[in-house]
């Protein structure tokens, strides 16, 4: 079977979807209504897929759990995703009446539990966390196997969160958290 690149498939839907955004014309934005209605079909169909591949993430056999947990990751980012989404727009319409222009963005929370600050960074994408996230844990990993007393007792990493703790008798810990700021 041919694996196709991620970005020709997603150019070869949008070509035969063709375009949704509405931009004021009346034919136009009627055709563009029907592709986004096309759309919609489209992507409850590759949603309940993902839905019947994440059901294997208990199987007993090796691969198909690895796609069950994938999907399922996949469903959860996605869920996140869209509720971060859905809020954002909730925010700036409860505010438009202020003209207040919110920031998107995703956070990434970083706990030591050895000290008293808990630095967040803010980043544009969700991927951009993600990696930030990978070359710290992945920093911190070798910082400790190059220093001689330190060592891990259990190191973790999954999307948008990675946990070292530290054999120690305190248990010292670093996490790394994605994590959304709300308004107060």
């Amino acid at each position: 079977m041919m694996h196709l690149d991620e970005k020709i498939i997603i150019e070869m839907l949008n070509r035969m979807i063709g375009s949704i955004h509405a931009h004021g014309e009346t034919n136009h934005d009627n055709l563009a209504y029907d592709n986004l209605m096309a759309f919609d079909e489209v992507l409850g169909s590759m949603i309940k897929e993902i839905i019947d591949e994440a059901e294997k993430f208990n199987s007993p056999y090796f691969s198909e759990k690895r796609n069950g947990e994938y999907a399922l990751t996949m469903l959860r980012n996605l869920h996140e995703y869209l509720e971060y989404i859905l809020s954002s727009f909730n925010e700036l319409k409860e505010d438009t009446s202020n003209n207040v222009e919110k920031s998107r963005g995703f956070y990434v929370s970083v706990y030591y539990s050895f000290e008293n600050s808990s630095p967040l960074y803010k980043f544009n994408t969700r991927k951009e966390a993600n990696d930030f996230i990978k070359r710290q844990y992945k920093d911190m990993l070798k910082a400790i196997h190059n220093d001689d007393f330190a060592d891990e007792r259990e190191a973790c990493i999954e999307d948008g969160f990675a946990q070292i703790i530290f054999d120690n008798d305190t248990d010292d810990m670093i996490e790394w958290n994605i994590c959304k700021v709300s308004k107060p």
